[in-house]
This record gives structure tokens, C-alpha cells and sequence, in this order.
């Protein structure tokens, strides 16, 4: 499975480079690839000028059975699976799969979210995080993503008066990262 890099409880994120062989990578990225290229015939518009993500993929709109089964087998793994029961204290279930991408748009400016807040108001989403249930997003890299930014120890705590407006968009804040 390769090395764990960053511990869980207390980042709120693991790496797993080389979780899954470059084969079975590939064989996930071709049915991705040809749901993306479905998807985006019918939100064209909305891809064009605002997404970073479209979900339902092994919903059968867009693939078939056969594609949807190469998706389903991945959830479904041992591996996956083991990965997931180092994570959750309690029983869990698979909730959705979704794909994020890079914007048409390279000036188009990415979001900070946490999931509830677009459902729950601001003390439903505080209680959430105390209360909630545990929710882990398994992000698996389809290819280098210049995009995704992890601020460790978010998924216990509130935000920051900083953080708060940025993620509700209430001020723009510009990151920079340099790599050395």
C-alpha cells in the first residue's frame, strides 16, 4: 500500500503515494476520462465558466455497466477498505464519488469548503464538526494537481476569523507557494 505520510487524527489528512498500480490507475482514469467527456456535453456552460467538480459518477448516466464496475470494484477493494478502517473509529459506508479538475478558466480563482456549509447554517456547521458524523473524502490523483490545498487540523477545529471569510467568500486572500 506504501507509507502513510502525516497521521490522520491529527492533520486531517494521509498521503498514500503508490496506494494503486499504475494499471488499475489507468484502467480508473480511462472511465473517468469518458465520464468527464460526457458530462461536460451536458454542462457545458457551467464548466466553461465556474466548475472545479462534477459528481455522481457511478450514477449510470454517463457510463455504463461495465464502467461503472471497474469504479465500483476500486471502492470496494481490500485496500481501500483497510486504508478506510486505520480512519474511522466506528462502522462507515461509501456516500458519493465525485470528480475535481482543474478550471477551463487558469485565472479562475479555487474555493476552501467544508462540506456542510452548503446545507446548515453557520452554528448547524459548528455543531456538525463537534458532532457530526466522520466524513473522509478519498482523493485518488489521476494526474499531478497543481490545485489542492490542506490546512492541517481543519476537520476538528472552526475556522479562523481569516479562514472563515475566505471560505465564505467574504474576502479574497491569495496564497503563494514557492517550491524549492
Amino acid at each position: 500500500m506504501g507509507k502513510s505520510v502525516h497521521n490522520f487524527d491529527e492533520c486531517g489528512y494521509v498521503l498514500k503515494p503508490k496506494f494503486i498500480s499504475s494499471t488499475e490507475l489507468n484502467k480508473i482514469k480511462q472511465v473517468v476520462l469518458a465520464f468527464h467527456r460526457a458530462w461536460q456535453n451536458d454542462n457545458s456552460d457551467f464548466y466553461q465558466n465556474k466548475a472545479v467538480n462534477s459528481a455522481y459518477l457511478t450514477a449510470p448516466k454517463y457510463l455504463d455497466e461495465q464502467q461503472r464496475l471497474v469504479l465500483f470494484k476500486f471502492i470496494a477493494s481490500a485496500s481501500l477498505f483497510k486504508l478506510a478502517s486505520t480512519i474511522f473509529t466506528r462502522e462507515f459506508g461509501f456516500m458519493n464519488t465525485q470528480l475535481f479538475f482543474n478550471p477551463v478558466n487558469a485565472s479562475q480563482l479555487n474555493y476552501w469548503h467544508r462540506d456542510p456549509q452548503y446545507h446548515l447554517t453557520i452554528e448547524e456547521q459548528k455543531q456538525a464538526l463537534l458532532l457530526g458524523p466522520e466524513v473522509v473524502h478519498f482523493r485518488l490523483a489521476l494526474e499531478d494537481e497543481p490545485g489542492i490545498e490542506l490546512i492541517p487540523g481543519t476537520h476538528k477545529r472552526w475556522d479562523l476569523p481569516q479562514e472563515l471569510n475566505v471560505r465564505l467568500e467574504q474576502t479574497i486572500t491569495i496564497y503563494l507557494t514557492v517550491r524549492l
